[in-house]
């Protein structure tokens, strides 16, 4: 067989250039799944099916939305001053 069929040299290619350095940036739904965690949302992905049991987490989550800026309590810090 021929050595420039696409297929083989897509397989004995060796990609150039390399990786960034350091963690991978988080992902939207990582900071879903921290948020949910700390409102103390547990089985998320089942009360999202019904559609009463998430409005009411998605209430709480508006009443909550302020509090926590990535890790930092931010009203109580408020309340402080």
């Amino acid at each position: 067989m021929s050595e420039e069929r696409v297929v083989k040299r897509l397989y004995q290619n060796t990609p150039e250039g390399s990786r960034s350095v350091g963690r991978p940036g988080l992902r939207w739904m990582d900071d879903v799944r921290e948020d949910l965690r700390r409102m103390g949302v547990t089985n998320w992905r089942i009360r999202a099916h019904r559609r009463d049991d998430w409005k009411m987490v998605v209430k709480e989550a508006k009443v909550l939305q302020g509090q926590y800026s990535h890790g930092v309590v931010v009203v109580h810090i408020a309340q402080q001053l």
